[in-house]
């Protein structure tokens, strides 16, 4: 079925049922931010948001078949429970890379998803006075794009804007290091579409830290849980010695074909293990979920010969 989202997915109960353990569980439900904390009272940023790092990638290691391009790797199901996996969390989160090469919408398209209390980030939801026609998800994440040098030039013709402008998704947080700018055309796209700019500082090297980060937005958006879902240099950087702790999860989609050489890889900065892991199979995708193994000692064994 189309709508103005897109194909509307579905993902069934069974299918659902061995990624439990490594999504956030919310209880309650969306809660409002509370007032700004003061000198006696305790900062609601104590806890970061659960982060669950998701990707897809080919046998040999490929997000994409080139840097800069889209490469379609996810099969049907697979892609419903990506849909489902956004379904699951407050936010979802994509570098200026992925938005450049992608131009996302970065909603929920289930037709199926559980009701979630209602988000402080969404407009008040207004007594419709006819049933809707066709089946509509109930929830959409709050989508991020992590644009610290100013390279993704959105506008109004955005698939992010038009979602939102549609009903069809939320307004876009788009996170800036301290001292950048967006133009005008760019800063009315974004706020024109119920988004935000938020600055944050970075590093010699344009990074940002992912622990301040994830205050900001638990603190300015009552977000408790974040999906991420690429690209590389985003992935490189969770997956690096700075920011051990901070993903919670793990879930990788494994496509049954090698993109050959000139892709771009999904590469470590140091040596990482999983733990806690599981297998599943959606068509003919392999689905690998686990927790990552946040011992320094947790890479691999050296053997000499």
């Amino acid at each position: 079925m189309t709508t103005e989202l897109g194909n509307l997915l579905e993902f069934p109960n069974e299918d659902r049922r061995f990624l439990e353990p490594y999504l956030p569980q919310h209880a309650p439900p969306f809660q409002p931010p509370p007032p700004p904390p003061t000198s006696s009272s305790p900062a609601m940023t104590s806890h970061l948001p659960h982060v669950t790092l998701t990707y897809a990638t080919s046998l040999d290691g490929h997000l994409t078949a080139q840097p800069g391009t889209r490469t379609l790797l996810s099969g049907p199901r697979s892609k419903a429970m990506t849909h489902y996996l956004r379904s699951r969390h407050d936010a979802i989160l994509v570098g200026a890379g992925t938005a450049v090469a992608d131009d996302p919408k970065l909603n929920c398209r289930l037709s199926n998803v559980p009701m979630l209390a209602q988000s402080p980030l969404a407009p008040p939801v207004q007594p419709q006075p006819q049933p809707q026609p066709q089946p509509q998800p109930r929830s959409h994440p709050l989508p991020i794009v992590l644009d610290p040098q100013a390279r993704w030039n959105i506008n109004a013709e955005s698939a992010v804007v038009r979602a939102a402008a549609a009903g069809a998704g939320r307004g876009v947080w788009v996170i800036l290091g301290e001292g950048v700018e967006y133009d005008e055309v760019r800063r009315k796209a974004v706020e024109g579409c119920g988004g935000r700019l938020i600055r944050v500082g970075v590093d010699a090297r344009g990074r940002v830290a992912w622990k301040e980060l994830l205050k900001v937005l638990a603190r300015e958006g009552g977000v408790r849980s974040v999906m991420v879902e690429g690209g590389a240099r985003v992935v490189r950087d969770l997956l690096g010695p700075e920011e051990r702790g901070i993903v919670s999860s793990v879930v990788v989609t494994v496509a049954p074909l090698w993109l050959g050489r000139g892709g771009l890889a999904v590469d470590a900065n140091v040596q990482t293990r999983l733990k806690h892991v599981r297998w599943n199979t959606l068509g003919d995708d392999g689905v690998l979920c686990g927790t990552l193994d946040t011992r320094e000692e947790s890479g691999l064994e050296v053997l000499s010969t």
